[in-house]
């Protein structure tokens, strides 16, 4: 299995089934380790983006040697502890007009 949920619909847009792994908050990173995806690619950088701490395990699965951390706090309670392990915490739900604009200046120079 590629490790990506595929959802299935209906005529009408419902969902009506999906390809194991089920993947979840709680379940994506033993999905992750166990994907090549992940665990055969080396990747020089990467751009991880997470609304939960446990969402910086992810980092883990991959090999690389330098990470932009994304934490987007989505209560006031969560910025301060954001600050202590992502590199750029973004409060409330500003979208990604933000992280583009880091990609753009880190693409465009």
């Amino acid at each position: 299995s590629s490790g990506i949920n595929a959802e299935y619909g209906d005529s009408e847009g419902l969902m009506v089934g999906a390809e194991e792994p089920f993947i979840t908050a709680s379940s994506k990173l033993a999905v992750a380790r166990q994907s090549p995806y992940f665990t055969e690619v080396q990747r020089n950088h990467i751009l991880l983006l997470g609304d939960m701490l446990s969402d910086l395990k992810m980092a883990a699965c991959a090999q690389h040697s330098a990470m932009l951390s994304v934490g987007y706090a989505n209560t006031e309670k969560d910025v301060e502890p954001y600050q202590d392990h992502f590199d750029v915490v973004l409060p409330g739900n500003p979208g990604f007009e933000v992280v583009n604009e880091v990609l753009r200046e880190i693409v465009e120079g």
